[in-house]
């Protein structure tokens, strides 16, 4: 998951460590100062991103709605005004791939229409 904020890429989460497993966990570090736009979109299926524990363990769900996984990244971006996300249904995590690419792009599309890009 990646947020993009004014053509910069900013990691949501830790690094990978040595031993190759990806941590899940949100980023020890915020954004206090920025308060552009910020959306966040991944598969609520996503793997990667949407276990809570290492090793992966469990059914991937990133959820939706207030208190899910990707609700509590607005909590990287303090000062944002402006926060949105969607957890594409069933679905993993190379979005672009999969058959609801096309909802996804819709979404992010709206977001940003509604942000006045």
């Amino acid at each position: 998951m990646r947020v993009r904020i004014k053509g910069h890429l900013a990691g949501a989460w830790g690094p990978c460590r040595k031993s190759k497993s990806c941590s899940s966990t949100p980023a020890d570090t915020t954004a206090p100062g920025f308060t552009g736009p910020v959306y966040v979109s991944t598969g609520q299926r996503d793997t990667v991103f949407c276990v809570p524990t290492i090793p992966l363990v469990g059914t991937p769900d990133c959820g939706s709605g207030a208190g899910s996984l990707l609700d509590r990244t607005r909590q990287l971006f303090p000062a944002t005004t402006n926060y949105g996300y969607y957890a594409v249904p069933n679905t993993g995590h190379d979005v672009n791939t999969h058959y609801k690419a096309h909802d996804a792009c819709v979404r992010t599309y709206e977001f940003l229409n509604s942000a006045g890009f």
